[in-house]
């Protein structure tokens, strides 16, 4: 028997390496800094993004809310007291004022292109016919029962309500209810002058609108209430009026000599452009110089008869000065942002209205 002997293999050799050589951490290296700088080229534009496009978004919401409010109230201005068959308010007094009538009033004879109030008497409102003439400090006001009172005692009138009493000829007062016992009102505030008759007596819905440029607010008080604020964020308001080239018809009694139509009939007022033609801008100077209608506290340039559209522009800026520029064109109150990425710039609001109850009045 034979015996095998087979040499002994040598061990396994490895010819892998594993590792990186110095390249290939320099490589490396080169790569992670380039892609952390384009990370941080790409990081401020999306930055600006998350910080600008909410501010963009809250600015035109408050701007569409606003545009619909103002909408809202200048279209309803000047209804009458319709239960009585009476035409629009502005046939007898103005249901828009370039001024405050009721809450912080101004003087009579003034005019701002920063303010507003709006008159209208809402439908089925509390109204009803005067008796008899009212002296200058009375504070009594009789009324007749008509139809329209149904079974309510007083026709609807009540302790504290805001009523507008006028005449014919633009003798009027604008008061709340002391008290109401049937048929007698007893005014908070008495006329300032007779309010002859015929006469009317009804409940007043006013809403004034002003800028409070401290605040940089839009703010509203409804009657003689608080102010209280429609938006935020307002840096600029004009008020702009347009009405017609004709002289006003009212106020107009049959027989006797009003502030802007004679005895006869004949207007007082001159015209203003070519008849018929294209609603005329009128200006702050045409509601202060007369002929006035009234007298007192309650006085009015006959012109405001004219009102038949309004017109507001609003300029409103971003919350965050963070996102405002530098640009005095763009920004009324320049801020922070250097980029224009960065940037959401002040919104110009431009609101015309044309109220139906205005052009039924002329």
């Amino acid at each position: 028997m034979s015996v095998v002997f087979m040499p002994e293999s040598d061990p396994p050799r490895w010819t892998d390496r594993a590792g990186l050589t110095l390249l290939d951490l320099l490589v490396a290296t080169c790569v992670a800094l380039a892609t952390i700088a384009a990370v941080g080229m790409a990081l401020p534009p999306v930055l600006d993004v998350a910080r600008a496009v909410p501010e963009a978004t809250d600015l035109q919401q408050r701007a569409r809310a606003t545009e619909v409010v103002l909408a809202g109230l200048i279209g309803s201005a000047g209804a009458g007291a319709d239960l009585l068959g009476h035409g629009p308010l502005p046939q007898a007094v103005p249901a828009v004022w370039p001024r405050r009538v009721l809450v912080g009033a101004d003087a009579p004879d003034t005019a701002w292109a920063d303010r507003l109030s709006l008159w209208q008497v809402e439908a089925r409102a509390a109204q009803a016919p005067v008796a008899s003439a009212i002296a200058a400090g009375t504070q009594s006001v009789s009324i007749v029962w008509h139809p329209a009172c149904g079974t309510h005692p007083s026709c609807g009138f009540r302790p504290r309500d805001l009523v507008l009493v006028h005449g014919r000829n633009g003798a009027m007062v604008v008061t709340s209810l002391a008290d109401v016992q049937g048929l007698l009102l007893t005014l908070a505030t008495p006329p300032d002058q007779t309010i002859d008759l015929p006469a009317t007596a009804a409940a007043l819905t006013a809403r004034t609108l002003s800028l409070d440029a401290a605040r940089r607010q839009l703010r509203r008080a409804d009657d003689d209430g608080t102010w209280q604020p429609v938006t935020d964020d307002v840096v600029g308001m004009r008020v702009r009026y347009y009405g017609n080239a004709a002289a006003p018809r009212w106020p107009a009694v049959p027989g006797v000599d009003t502030c802007a139509v004679a005895a006869d009939g004949l207007p007082k007022l001159g015209l203003l452009g070519p008849v018929p033609g294209p609603p005329v801008e009128l200006t702050a100077a045409d509601f202060i110089d007369g002929p006035w209608c009234g007298s007192g506290r309650w006085r009015f340039d006959a012109d405001l008869l004219r009102v038949t559209a309004v017109r507001v522009a609003l300029r409103l800026q971003a919350s965050s000065a963070a996102v405002r520029g530098a640009s005095v064109e763009w920004f009324a109150q320049p801020g922070e942002a250097r980029r224009a990425g960065q940037e959401v710039r002040d919104v110009e609001l431009d609101v015309f209205v044309a109220a139906p109850n205005l052009s039924r009045a002329q």
